[in-house]
């Protein structure tokens, strides 16, 4: 009960796939090049006065380079997840854990929607933009019953992921998107009461 769990570092990561068959996304992958940094200068601008006030210039900087390769490890990492679920599940609602095969429950490619702006803030743009051409293409939500789902879950997931990365990016699909998906949601709001239905057909 006292023993301690050891810690991997990441770079002594498995470096084959767990699951049989899940190779093909990891290999021959060509080394990423690093992700976006400040410049000095840059740093300088955005740290608010109390910080310089309390640490000054110099250990600011000093924490800043030994942030930067935790920060490239962890866009590694999103690109490692991002390759899985391209392989996958591309346009699915979720990548089943145990198989690695695609799940949907409301045909909104959710898992998508949901990482464009941890893809744009993390400065993975070629990914940002695979995703993009992908919503464009799609026309969604698509017509007719789709059954009924979480209006809460639809909300902050897809709603919210098509808004911000229109905020982010002002790419004109996300935001007609969300506005197709808005009205077909505010059918969850049509209620003697005016609080929302818990479900809706989206």
């Amino acid at each position: 009960a006292n023993e301690q769990l050891a810690i991997m570092e990441w770079k002594e990561h498995p470096q084959e796939p767990l699951l049989p068959g899940m190779a093909e996304f990891t290999e021959n992958v060509e080394p990423s090049s690093p992700g976006p940094t400040l410049s000095p200068e840059e740093l300088k601008a955005e740290w608010p006065k109390a910080w310089v006030d309390r640490w000054g210039e110099e250990e600011l900087l000093k924490s800043q380079r030994e942030a930067d390769p935790w920060a490239e490890e962890i866009r590694e990492a999103m690109r490692h997840t991002w390759r899985a679920y391209k392989a996958k599940a591309w346009g699915r609602d979720d990548i089943k854990p145990d198989s690695g095969g695609g799940k949907d429950w409301c045909r909104l490619a959710v898992t998508m929607l949901d990482g464009l702006s941890t893809l744009w803030l993390m400065g993975l743009k070629e990914e940002f933009e695979d995703a993009y051409k992908w919503i464009e293409s799609q026309h969604m939500p698509t017509p007719g019953e789709h059954g009924r789902h979480s209006l809460f879950e639809i909300n902050i997931r897809a709603l919210g992921g098509l808004l911000s990365a229109y905020s982010l990016s002002e790419k004109p699909a996300f935001l007609d998107t969300a506005r197709r998906l808005g009205d077909m949601l505010l059918a969850g709001f049509n209620t003697a009461s005016g609080i929302p239905k818990s479900t809706v057909d989206a």
